[in-house]
């Protein structure tokens, strides 16, 4: 009996503690959000994003539209959250909704936006923004809009996309990237889009390129169009104010695919390949008759009737003598060096989202052999790894490579090059025919005009190649301190590497058929640039006697440091034929060069939105930054300090906003006051050239005055503001 007792006494123990943990777990119980985003039609959206505003609490949905969202029990204290579901293309969906523990059920149906008025933007802004409510002009191209003809170079699919922006293709080779013009005739191009032979690294203004966070100075020819998400263009003052005076001439912010659109759980595998042709679209027209003087059968004659090798004018110099008279052959020039050269281009990617992962792997290889006959082209390969991790819930990883490697046959440009000599050869002449010793193309032209040469022969003889690497790196973490407050630091890198040969053999023979003692010029360039910062932004939800007010504040500090090298030398007497070296040309004629530049800034800028009642926007940033720290007191007083003044004013009736596209009355006014500056950089260049001074300091900065001396004593080099303004010699 006692034993019976005791063991109710200990059941009943039991049961009381059980009761006690559910009452427990339930007083503890986490919200459950759930639900299920559609389109039009009742479309499941696979890929949207679903987050509560102000705790930093996001989920997609799955391929079937369906989300789940849980909230910590210590952050479900029955208050009101805002709970949002964004979709590419679509406008975005807002609910209040009250936390409390247990499930709930919230789903939503987005109205298609083809004004994509929703899509958020980054560039220039202190946090992700509606594109309504930027209160400057920032344009944004889309992966869907790119891809609709997706072109070879990165930013080629920008044309007609984008207002205001013009894409010009500079030389028309294979390899090239072309050049942007917004709005006037002033050029925005990109660091490797020069035109001049050989092309240094990092040697053309244009605007400042920004690609997953890596300001790069070394052009965009590397980079796969395929590999691109989007693409955001700042232009203006407010583009400076926050960049700096690198940014004078606009912003490009290039985003590449990294796996985060896509619906949890899904395995997005792409394969593409392209093949063409490069046709010329017209042809240059030719006269087919001539003025010379010729006999009863055609040979040509002087004046008095004696026979010539070279034919002679006519007194009157009318071209009034076909070519095809007396039987003889026509020959098209312009057929004879151009080619229906074949394009091709094999690309694969391999991207995914799963719970805490999203990545996306791509490579490829293309191929353009362009029009001229004779050149292998431009050969391209490439490779990108882009990986997200949420490492916990309040830390994430972000980290990317990018490895490229390129061979581009070409050539020379201007006077002498190929499509400039053959606009002067007659139709009487046959590019094909063999030289006397029955090497093919003849070198000697009859009846020799100005620049007259055969272009057949100098494209089979005279050899340009550039062999270019890129890698880039990044890594970036985001902390969130508190669900209103985030830390974020990034490192990124971005190298490239080029090697250019030119090189005429010995023996090359000129238009007149005399041999030349050939000249081989090597260039080897190089630029390096990483760039590293740490940002703090805080997002604070406000809601004054009825007034809503959602404030958005970024402080941020960031250096770069970035050279550029190059080592070259020119020989132009070959001692031994085919032997493309150095020992192998008469040492006087050797004239060597080297350059190397080295540029270092820093800024800390402070950029703060006000959003209020989702209808006034506020807007202000104020910034510092130096060209170079330099000495022990870091940098000099001539640095550049910047502010943006940008209030941005909407009226518009409640019920308006369910329309689309909206309808209103809204006024924007944006201001920024940012000195011009003309900046001396620290540089060396060394060209021991027979006969020729190398240079002096005083010549780094002709414009300048000589440099003063400061109480250091160290010479100072000081051009009137700018981010390059304090360098040392």
């Amino acid at each position: 009996m006692k034993h019976r007792t005791f063991g109710l006494a200990v059941c009943a123990g039991a049961l009381l503690a059980l009761l006690s943990a559910v009452s427990g777990d339930a007083h503890a119980q986490s919200a459950v959000i759930t639900g299920k985003v559609t389109g039009r039609g009742s479309e499941p959206l696979g890929g949207a994003t679903v987050l509560i505003e102000g705790l930093g609490i996001a989920a997609g949905t799955a391929q079937s539209g369906t989300y789940t969202l849980t909230v910590p029990a210590d952050k479900a204290k029955g208050q009101t959250v805002t709970l949002r579901a964004r979709y590419i293309g679509y406008q975005a969906g807002t609910k209040q909704i009250t936390l409390t523990p247990g499930t709930q059920t919230q789903d939503f149906e987005l109205k298609f936006d083809p004004m994509t008025l929703d899509v958020v933007v980054v560039t220039g802004t202190a946090g992700g923004t509606e594109l309504k409510k930027v209160p400057f002009a920032v344009s944004q191209v889309d992966r869907s809009q790119l891809q609709e003809a997706p072109a070879v170079s990165a930013l080629g699919s920008l044309e007609g996309k984008v207002a205001g922006v013009r894409l010009i293709d500079a030389s028309g080779a294979p390899g090239g990237e072309p050049i942007i013009r917004l709005r006037s005739a002033t050029a925005l191009t990109s660091k490797s889009a020069c035109t001049s032979q050989p092309c240094p690294s990092t040697n053309v203004s244009g605007p400042l390129i920004i690609v997953d966070g890596t300001i790069t100075r070394h052009g965009l020819a590397d980079i796969n169009s395929q590999d691109i998400d989007r693409v955001e263009l700042v232009k203006g003052a407010a583009a400076s104010s926050l960049y700096g005076s690198d940014a004078a001439n606009g912003v490009i912010q290039i985003f590449t695919k990294r796996g985060d659109k896509l619906a949890d759980g899904r395995l997005a595998v792409t394969v593409r390949n392209e093949y063409g042709q490069s046709v010329r679209p017209k042809v240059i027209p030719v006269s087919l008759a001539h003025p010379y003087v010729v006999d009863t059968i055609g040979t040509y004659t002087d004046q008095f009737g004696g026979p010539l090798d070279l034919p002679s004018i006519k007194p009157r110099g009318i071209a009034d003598v076909p070519y095809t008279a007396y039987n003889r052959p026509v020959y098209d020039a312009q057929t004879a060096l151009l080619t229906h050269g074949a394009f091709y281009t094999n690309y694969i990617s391999i991207g995914q989202r799963r719970a805490n992962t999203n990545y996306n792997v791509s490579f490829e290889n293309t191929k353009q052999d362009g029009v001229l006959r004779l050149l292998q082209g431009y050969n391209r390969q490439n490779f990108r790894l882009n990986v997200d991790q949420q490492l916990t819930p309040r830390m994430d990883l972000s980290v990317g490579g990018f490895f490229g490697k390129s061979t581009n046959n070409k050539v020379a440009e201007g006077p002498g090059a190929p499509f400039f000599a053959v606009t002067f050869i007659e139709p009487y002449i046959n590019l094909f025919a063999p030289n006397p010793d029955g090497t093919p193309y003849a070198a000697v032209i009859p009846h020799q005009l100005p620049n007259a040469a055969n272009p057949l022969y100098t494209l089979a003889n005279e050899h340009l190649t550039t062999d270019r690497t890129r890698i880039t790196g990044y890594a970036k973490a985001t902390y969130r301190i508190f669900d209103w407050l985030s830390l974020e630091g990034n490192y990124n890198y971005d190298e490239e590497s080029s090697n250019f040969t030119d090189e005429t053999p010995k023996n090359f023979l000129n238009a007149s058929g005399v041999p030349t003692t050939g000249q081989l010029v090597k260039i080897d360039s190089a630029g390096r640039t990483f760039n590293t910062g740490v940002t703090l932004t805080s997002t604070r939800n406000l809601n004054l006697g009825g007034v809503r007010i959602r404030n958005t504040t970024k402080a941020a500090y960031i250096y770069e440091d970035q050279t550029a090298r190059s080592l070259g030398d020119t020989g132009k007497a070959f001692t031994v034929v085919a032997t493309p070296e150095f020992n192998a040309v008469d040492f006087s004629t050797l004239s060597p060069f080297s350059h190397n530049l080295t540029i270092r800034n820093k800024n800390y800028y402070v950029v703060s939105n006000f959003d209020i009642n989702d209808r006034y926007i506020l807007d202000g940033l104020v910034r510092w930054d130096c060209g170079r720290p330099t000495g022990p007191r870091g940098c000099v007083p001539a640095s550049r300090r910047s502010m943006r003044r940008s209030p941005t004013w909407e009226a518009s009736s409640p019920r308006s906003r369910s329309v689309t596209p909206r309808s209103g009355r809204r006024t924007r006014a944006s201001s920024s006051s940012e000195p011009t500056s003309t900046s001396c950089r620290a540089s060396r260049s060394i060209t021991p050239t027979p006969g020729r001074t190398p240079p002096t300091r005083s010549s780094w900065c002709p414009s300048r005055p000589p440099p003063a001396t400061d109480t250091s004593g160290r010479t100072r080099r000081r051009c009137s503001g700018g981010p390059t303004s304090c360098r040392w010699a």
